[in-house]
């Protein structure tokens, strides 16, 4: 399915009130001429993200402002010159392939054994933002928003290291939650926060399955270790790290998987479904309190058909992960359970809280959504905005 990307913003100039400074715009791919997703916009202690559209929204005293994605030249401006801009644009940075014959492979080797030495694979924890969309044939039938922090045993699991029992204990702060059901022979079970929290983290090419190509990044401290499956018969991958050169660990995981053999599998209830599209990517960053690398962001993406009495139904099933470091020493107190329906979460709808959280921007069609759950008659609903703190 084709995605279109439409700019539908009221965008504003940079204006001082009170002492802030305060810019909305779209980041715009320089090459690919696309919206520059997920990237990070700082100034001072204000912290804002790209989101599906490009879009993005910040205000700060400060008047420095600082532009960063993986994969992109970074960005250091001020609001001051960026006054009256609406699209900001990024320029990709730029990969060739290596001159000097290396083995691939080896590279790939090095890269696992790395992994051990930076990945934080002990106890750590984080404060997270997380998003989970899903789509039937294009419409959104059911969005959460969660804030909270999580304490992790381990990102990973690795050879040398597996992944321990019991890996999640999180606390949620902040909860907002809209669904539709607009099926009437039968309903979706959505993912736990486990899956979500495991999925991201999750990546491993093996040499027996997939080759690999390693590109030199240019005037880079970053190289690019491309690769593919070796049999395509029955799925198609492609993907690629995006190395921190000094430590030889991933910065950026990125993969996209098609199904070719197209096979069906039939569940409990006879529903007959398949994998059509898969695609993830997870950026890690360092934690300089602990010297190892935590992830940081992260998405996936995946993509089934349905058959039913109803007919054939596309689903797409989106998450959206953000995340910094805490230290060890901030209270958690657990009040939900990671192996629970995401959506079957409770905690009250805090009003005052998400009418000022700018951080990642609803889009049009999100906005559109919720309001299309307040009004809903016909079909199901399960919502947490009609009660607020």
């Amino acid at each position: 399915m084709k995605r279109l990307f439409f700019i539908l913003l009221s965008f504003f100039v940079s204006i001082t009130a009170y002492g802030q400074h305060h810019l909305r715009a779209v980041l715009w791919d320089k090459q690919a001429k696309a919206p520059v997703v997920y990237a990070t916009v700082v100034s001072g202690q204000a912290y804002a993200i790209s989101n599906e559209e490009g879009g993005f929204e910040i205000s700060s005293s400060e008047g420095a402002l600082h532009i960063d994605c993986l994969g992109y030249e970074s960005l250091s401006s001020s609001f001051t010159a960026l006054a009256g801009r609406d699209t900001l644009y990024l320029s990709p940075k730029t990969f060739v392939l290596e001159e000097v014959t290396i083995d691939p492979n080896e590279s790939y080797r090095q890269m696992v054994k790395a992994i051990d030495k930076w990945y934080a694979l002990d106890t750590h924890k984080e404060r997270f933002f997380i998003r989970c969309l899903l789509r039937k044939n294009g419409q959104i039938e059911k969005l959460i928003d969660i804030v909270g922090k999580v304490e992790k045993k381990a990102l990973m699991g690795t050879p040398t290291k597996p992944f321990p029992k019991k890996p999640y204990k999180v606390e949620i702060e902040q909860l907002r939650v809209a669904a539709i059901n607009s099926s009437k022979v039968y309903k979706v079970n959505m993912p736990e926060l486990a899956d979500a929290f495991m999925g991201l983290a999750v990546m491993g090419t093996p040499v027996d399955h997939f080759w690999h190509k390693k590109l030199k990044g240019e005037g880079s401290a970053e190289d690019k270790i491309e690769f593919g499956n070796k049999d395509t018969k029955q799925v198609k991958t492609s993907g690629y790290y995006l190395m921190d050169n000094e430590r030889w660990v991933p910065k950026q995981f990125a993969m996209s998987a098609d199904n070719i053999a197209m096979d069906y599998k039939k569940n409990f209830w006879g529903l007959k479904h398949r994998v059509l599209h898969r695609e993830h990517r997870s950026d890690f960053a360092l934690n300089p309190a602990t010297g190892k690398y935590q992830l940081a962001r992260g998405t996936l993406l995946n993509k089934q058909e349905v058959l039913s009495k109803e007919g054939t139904d596309i689903f797409e099933l989106y998450y959206f992960y953000d995340a910094q470091p805490l230290p060890m020493s901030e209270p958690l107190k657990e009040n939900a359970s990671v192996e629970k329906d995401m959506f079957k979460l409770k905690f009250p709808y805090n009003a005052a809280y998400w009418e000022h959280n700018n951080v990642l921007l609803l889009t049009d069609e999100m906005q559109a959504f919720i309001k299309r759950v307040g009004s809903e008659k016909e079909f199901k609903t399960v919502t947490n905005l009609r009660s607020s703190e």
